[in-house]
């Protein structure tokens, strides 16, 4: 929670570089728990842990969208841009992550088009569902649940929009 509140900070106060270059940290974030919490291993599990390479974060998210999202994840999936120019959600986190010219780019328009924050609004929303998720998954661990059965609850969650928990209000976020 504490990246979902500094961000809306970050946007609040117009740092559109700094909120655009952690898309991808919550993504990956997200994306190793489930890996830790539903695909690995015990030996991957200390591999992911220890940080050492290969610990490729599209590798994870295709096993995880495989497990746990039964394929429907889209961050692999062929868009169309704004000027009709293909590209995918997990290049546009790559992107981001690393400061390219592409995330400079966005930054600008971002400060030209202040409409175009208006999806920070969804952004953050999505990433407290996530949150929400994880500490969905941490409960039912703690009753004792096993692994298959958190896993079979958990796609049910994702399954069912309307089971989600509903988001927490973000502050301000320009709107």
């Amino acid at each position: 929670m504490d990246m979902i509140q500094s961000c809306t900070d970050d946007v609040n106060k117009t740092r559109f570089f700094a909120y655009l270059t952690r898309w991808r940290q919550r993504e990956e974030m997200y994306t190793r728990a489930l890996y830790l919490l539903f695909v690995a291993t015990p030996e991957e599990i200390a591999h992911v842990v220890s940080d050492e390479l290969p610990n490729s974060f599209s590798a994870m998210w295709q096993k995880v969208n495989t497990t746990v999202l039964d394929g429907k994840g889209t961050l692999d999936k062929k868009l169309t841009g704004l000027s009709g120019d293909e590209f995918t959600t997990m290049d546009t986190l790559n992107h981001s992550a690393h400061g390219s010219l592409m995330a400079v780019v966005t930054t600008i328009g971002f400060q030209k088009n202040p409409n175009r924050i208006g999806m920070s609004k969804q952004h953050l929303n999505v990433w407290k569902k996530y949150c929400d998720f994880l500490d969905y998954a941490e409960k039912k661990f703690g009753e004792g649940k096993s692994r298959n059965e958190v896993l079979a609850g958990f796609k049910l969650l994702l399954a069912k929009p309307s089971s989600w928990p509903p988001p927490k209000p973000t502050e301000d976020v320009r709107a």
